[in-house]
C-alpha cells in the first residue's frame, strides 16, 4: 500500500469480545467483536516497510482466541513523482489541467488535489490550483511538488492556433469483438507564410460514435461491438473531425488490411483467427488496490 493510506481489517469475532490486532506486543488497532457481524479496524498510516500483525479475540471470563497472524503489509514510500499535462500548444488565456501522480514502489496514485504548482515565469503562466493558463508568449517551468518530492514541466505559449482537428482510422471496416487504434492530429497555422504544424495529440481528446451502440472506446482505442455503421468524432480545442466506421460479424466479407477471404470453418468453430482478440485459527486475507485487507476470522 502506499505511504500515508491506513491499513483497515474487517474481522468476524464473537460479540462483545475485545478484538486485538497488534504488531509484536504493540496494539495497532481494537475493536468489539459483533458476532456475525464483521468490525472493521483501522491501522492509521503505518510506517514505510513490511508490517506483520496477529488478530486476537479475548472474551472476559472464557479467554482468549488466537492470535491469528494477518498477510503481511507492506507500505511502499513515495519514490517518484510524475505530472501530466494535455497535449496541444497552449495560447494567451487559455487554460489546461495538471494531472499529478504519487509512485510507491510498485504503485501508482493520483494526488493532484494535495500536489503545489508554482512557476518562476509568473508573466508567461498562472497557477491556480492545478490549473495553468498561457498569459504571454514564451516557455515557464511549472514545479510540481508533493511529499518532500518535485518533478517539472516546461510549458510553451505560442501564437501557434490551432485551425482543425484531423481524424484518421487505419481500417473503414472493423471486425465485432476487434479493436483499432485512432490517431488524432492538431493543425495549428501562426499566420506566417508556411508557418503550419501538425502534431499527434492523445490526451484532451474526446471521442465519441454516433449511433454509439455499435462501439466500445476506451481513449483512443475503438472495439466492434455490433454490426453497423457508426460515426467516429473525435473533439479537442473546439475543433471536430468524423470518420466513418462499419462492424460486420465475425467472418463476414472483406475486412481492410486483410485478405479477401472468410474465416474458415476451423476459425469459425473455435473461435480463432486475427485480431481476436471461517474457522477459529484460519484468516482468509485479500489486500485490494484501495489499501483496504479484509481479515474475515471467526473467533471464539
Amino acid at each position: 500500500v502506499p505511504a500515508g493510506s491506513d491499513v483497515t481489517l474487517s474481522v468476524l469475532a464473537t460479540a462483545g469480545a475485545a478484538v486485538l490486532v497488534r504488531e509484536g506486543d504493540k496494539v495497532a488497532a481494537q475493536g468489539t467483536g459483533g458476532g456475525g457481524t464483521p468490525v472493521t479496524l483501522t491501522i492509521p498510516a503505518p510506517a514505510a516497510g513490511k508490517h506483520s500483525y496477529t488478530v486476537t479475540a479475548e472474551v472476559p471470563g472464557l479467554g482468549s482466541s488466537g492470535p491469528v497472524p494477518v498477510t503481511p503489509v507492506t507500505v511502499h514510500a513515495l519514490s517518484a513523482l510524475e505530472a501530466e499535462a494535455p497535449e496541444g500548444l497552449l495560447q494567451a488565456g487559455e487554460s489546461f489541467p495538471v494531472r499529478t501522480y504519487g509512485v510507491y514502489g510498485p504503485l501508482r496514485t493520483e494526488v493532484t488535489e494535495e500536489a503545489v504548482l508554482s512557476t518562476d515565469s509568473p508573466e508567461i503562466v498562472r497557477v491556480a490550483g492545478s490549473t495553468v493558463t498561457g498569459l504571454a508568449r514564451g516557455s515557464a517551468a511549472v514545479k510540481v511538488s508533493f511529499g518532500g518530492r518535485e518533478t517539472r514541466l516546461t510549458v510553451t505559449v505560442t501564437d501557434y492556433e490551432l485551425q482543425a482537428v484531423e481524424l484518421e482510422l487505419p481500417k473503414t471496416t472493423l471486425v465485432m469483438h476487434e479493436s483499432l487504434q485512432a490517431s488524432v492530429y492538431g493543425v495549428y497555422r501562426n499566420g506566417i507564410p508556411g508557418g503550419e504544424l501538425k502534431k499527434p495529440l492523445s490526451g484532451g481528446v474526446r471521442l465519441t460514435a454516433k449511433p454509439a451502440q455499435r462501439v466500445t472506446i476506451n481513449g483512443l482505442t475503438v472495439t466492434g461491438k455490433s454490426p453497423g455503421t457508426t460515426v467516429i468524432t473525435a473533439e479537442f480545442g473546439g475543433k471536430s473531425s468524423q470518420a466513418q466506421l462499419t462492424v460486420i460479424p465475425k467472418g463476414h466479407g472483406k475486412r481492410d488490411g486483410f485478405p479477401d477471404e472468410r474465416l474458415s470453418e476451423n476459425e469459425r468453430e473455435s473461435g480463432s483467427g486475427s485480431g481476436y482478440g471461517s474457522g477459529s485459527g484460519n484468516a482468509n486475507v485479500n489486500v485490494n488496490a484501495n489499501a483496504r485487507i479484509e481479515a474475515y476470522e471467526d473467533l471464539h
